[in-house]
């Protein structure tokens, strides 16, 4: 397998194992370099447990609204790996405020320190409000995962989640949510 060199900071990335996904860390930046499926994998994963910090700043960014991508962020010019393209940053989750950086021809994604945890704990959070769960989240991550929740130990949805929570639910159905259906899985 060839060695894939950080688009951040060009220093060769390590393939490893995050989440059951493969993906390539910057040992010099800590950048993370990976593809759409992989992303997905993660985001889907309940393993890692984030510091109350990662969990603080992802609600910070999310309630902030923030869709809008820096200028300086524009500025980056950050090229692909696999076809030395500039990639192009984009909102993760539309509103979450986290900037990820995408390959125009989908080989990928690059996450700067610590975005894919904020990432992460950003899916998670959000999965918790959604299920009326968000206090037993913030005060026990695990607990969240292993159990099923008592609605009267959460707090009400903050006008920020109750928005994101009719989004949600006002897409249109897609193929993953006929699977997911069937599987008894409704998201």
């Amino acid at each position: 397998m060839e060695t894939v060199a950080c688009p951040n900071c060009a220093a060769p990335m390590t393939r490893e194992t995050y989440e059951g996904a493969g993906v390539d860390r910057c040992a010099s930046c800590g950048g993370v370099w990976l593809g759409q499926d992989e992303m997905g994998l993660i985001v889907q994963r309940r393993e890692e447990d984030f510091s109350t910090e990662v969990v603080k700043e992802a609600r910070g960014r999310a309630k902030k609204g923030a869709s809008r991508i820096a200028p300086e962020e524009r500025a980056r010019n950050l090229p692909c790996p696999v076809c030395a393209r500039k990639m192009l940053p984009s909102v993760y989750n539309y509103s979450s405020g986290i900037v990820i950086n995408r390959c125009p021809y989908d080989h990928g994604i690059y996450l700067d320190k610590g975005e894919l945890e904020l990432v992460q704990a950003h899916a998670e959070f959000l999965d918790a409000a959604l299920a009326g769960a968000a206090k037993t989240y913030l005060h026990d991550q695990k607990q969240f995962r292993d159990a099923v929740l008592d609605e009267a130990d959460n707090a009400p949805l903050t006008s920020a989640e109750a928005e994101a929570e009719a989004s949600w639910r006002a897409r249109k159905s897609g193929a993953l949510d006929k699977v997911l259906d069937w599987l008894g899985r409704k998201k």
